[in-house]
């Protein structure tokens, strides 16, 4: 699920809600730091996901 490119980066309401509509059991997301969208986003992505009961794990 891509969110974009490094030169054509989605708005972050967007990315936001396309990562948080496809939240699941057992979702895996690779988010990429050198992509503003990703780095500005991430932390509301998180705070929603465990509004949603749901939890991360980093290894």
């Amino acid at each position: 699920m891509p969110i974009g490119t490094l030169k054509k980066q989605m708005e972050s309401e967007s990315a936001k809600k396309k990562l948080i509509d496809r939240i699941h059991p057992g979702a895996i997301y690779l988010l990429h730091a050198v992509s503003k969208t990703n780095a500005k986003i991430l932390g509301e992505f998180i705070d929603e996901t465990v509004k949603k009961n749901y939890q991360f794990t980093v290894d």
